[in-house]
């Protein structure tokens, strides 16, 4: 029988720990659900050397601003190996509105705006992170087409709901303005419009002290809160009196 010793111990559990490491979730890889899809099984495409190359030269063309070049790199792996890398989903908005804004062409302009509304249900399916996503969804919604209030609330209400992570306070501030705007159409009524507005108003409280207690981010949800009241004056009152069922019935 082999003896074990102090060191071969040590090796053993640097060993396992590495092992624990390597099959430990990848933050940056597909889902487990994902991997089991027909596309992902070969997960950087038919020609995996063809896909790293195009990543390659599109991680160049990104770090250098060439977004014109990056994005035929970019479409080509989007296109081909959409599990492969976790960044074209990141960086593709970025891109797309670039391509956006430096054409003249409009039904050109509305292909590119088709494809980047792909990248948001594409990036969910494969890596997850709904709660985040469905923020970038309404964010972007909100800037191409503002005319459809609901779903951006919806997206935003999904995200302040259910992300874990430091909200983005631009989106508290986005979501209030776009609610206005629904009440101002009439698609909403006063108690939605207050619901939205007291929960807004209560989880940029508790982000503000939490970022007081950090130390991190304090001063940035000033300017949230005093946006929240101001948006309102004037329109309507909103007091402790409403409650938030309408908003719980449509957002949370």
């Amino acid at each position: 029988m082999m003896l074990i010793n102090g060191k071969h111990r040590f090796l053993l559990c640097v060993f396992a720990s590495l092992c624990s490491m390597a099959t430990a979730q990848n933050p940056h890889a597909p889902t487990q659900e994902a991997m089991k899809l027909p596309e992902c099984i070969k997960s950087h495409g038919d020609d995996s050397l063809l896909t790293r190359h195009h990543m390659a030269y599109f991680q160049e063309n990104f770090r250098q601003a060439k977004y014109a070049e990056a994005y035929v790199n970019w479409s080509y792996v989007f296109n081909h190996a959409p599990c492969s890398y976790k960044s074209i989903y990141q960086r593709g908005p970025q891109i797309l509105a670039y391509m956006m804004e430096h054409t003249t062409d409009s039904a050109r302009r509305l292909q590119l705006m088709d494809t980047l509304f792909m990248i948001f249900p594409k990036r969910m399916k494969y890596f997850g992170e709904e709660a985040l996503i469905n923020g970038y969804l309404a964010y972007y919604t909100s800037k191409y087409k503002p005319f459809e209030l609901e779903a951006i609330m919806k997206g935003y209400a999904f995200y302040i709901e259910h992300y874990e992570g430091r909200k983005d306070e631009h989106y508290f501030m986005d979501f209030m303005r776009n609610t206005v705007l629904a009440y101002q159409n009439t698609l909403i009524d006063q108690e939605v419009l207050c619901g939205v507005y007291l929960r807004l108003k209560e989880l940029a409280q508790a982000e503000h002290q939490a970022a007081k207690k950090d130390d991190e981010g304090y001063s940035s949800w000033n300017p949230v809160l005093l946006y929240l009241d101001e948006l309102l004056k004037d329109r309507v009152k909103c007091s402790a009196d409403h409650t938030l069922t309408e908003y719980a019935r449509y957002y949370a």
